[in-house]
């Protein structure tokens, strides 16, 4: 049974992070070229 718990925490959780991490990212760059926009 752990396996398979190991299983859904890296299909479901490591996804959700690398998407958050991922917008961090893009809101990053927006906020920069709106800095350099002003």
């Amino acid at each position: 049974m752990s396996n398979i718990w190991k299983i859904i925490i890296v299909n479901i959780i490591i996804p959700i992070v690398i998407e958050e991490v991922i917008e961090k990212m893009r809101d990053r760059e927006f906020i920069e070229k709106m800095r350099n926009r002003i």
